[in-house]
């Protein structure tokens, strides 16, 4: 029984090599194994032996999935700059979908919030958060990759900037509705967001819902700082955008907005009653030495 694989399929199993038409083997690498170079200078990915399509299509889980459409979206083997450009589009391309449903999940918030039912928003806040925060962690991917596969890749996406995300701009359109909504149906309670912070036993599922939204807030934030960690690592602190404008001092004026102010300020509020009524006064400093910072 012959134990090696067909006639120019790939297989590392020693004693395999793929065989010629005599059926001799050969120690030709087949068409497929062919080191694939761009014409913008640098390897790309066309030698590597599972880079091509799979699947046929044709289940129900791939017509349900579309996985065929899927899976075609990103460049050909022999279309990419560099054999990073598939973690390039990738990355990307599967942050717009959790953006996507982050999206969605704000819009339900929005509903639930209008019908008056906070516990179902606390629920759809949760998975816009979760999705938000898998998007964020697989920024880190980009880790992985050097400035010099980055430069390559550049070339294709031309002066395209992570600034035009039409899921990232979308969130920024929906969120202020989430508060509008939020706030509505607190006013429609009777409740005061002070006085609910302040005593949680006072009206503890639209607490539950205020604290989800700030979970939000703070996903975000870290979204937003990992995106400028990231830039950050591939072209410089303060390095000008193709476009020519400070792209960094953006990021980090971006990174320093909140959707929800008013939950923030609650927390000042509270701090602040807390340090003028009746909170224990700081030890004083030890003689030569000065205190300093909040605890």
């Amino acid at each position: 029984m012959n134990v090696c694989p067909q006639p120019r399929t790939y297989s590392k199993r020693p004693g395999c090599s793929p065989k010629d038409a005599a059926g001799q083997a050969s120690h030709r690498p087949p068409p497929h194994l062919t080191q694939v170079r761009s014409d913008h200078g640098g390897s790309v990915s066309g030698g590597n032996p599972f880079d091509g399509n799979y699947g046929s299509g044709k289940t129900e889980y791939e017509k349900y999935l579309q996985t065929h459409r899927l899976l075609s979206l990103q460049k050909r083997p022999e279309e990419r700059l560099h054999e990073d450009e598939l973690l390039f589009q990738s990355v990307h391309q599967v942050e717009e979908i959790w953006m996507k449903l982050t999206i969605h999940e704000l819009g339900e918030a929005v509903r639930h919030f209008s019908s008056d039912e906070p516990t179902a928003a606390t629920r759809s806040l949760g998975r816009a958060t979760q999705a938000l925060t898998i998007g964020e962690s697989s920024l880190r991917l980009f880790d992985t990759m050097g400035p010099a596969a980055y430069l390559q890749i550049r070339r294709g996406l031309g002066r395209g900037s992570g600034a035009d995300s039409p899921g990232f701009r979308r969130i920024n359109q929906v969120a202020p509705h989430v508060w509008e909504a939020f706030d509505a149906m607190r006013t429609r309670m009777g409740a005061d967001l002070i006085e609910a912070y302040r005593d949680p036993t006072l009206h503890p599922v639209l607490l539950a819902s205020a604290e989800e939204m700030l979970s939000f807030d703070v996903a975000m934030v870290r979204f937003k700082q990992s995106h400028m960690a990231v830039v950050q690592r591939i072209i410089g602190v303060d390095t000008a955008s193709l476009r020519g404008n400070a792209s960094q001092a953006w990021l980090q004026r971006s990174a320093a907005k909140r959707y929800f102010p008013a939950l923030w300020e609650v927390r000042a509020t509270l701090f602040a009653d807390f340090a003028g009524a009746g909170a224990a006064p700081r030890p004083a400093a030890p003689q030569g030495t000065t205190s300093s910072g909040p605890t």
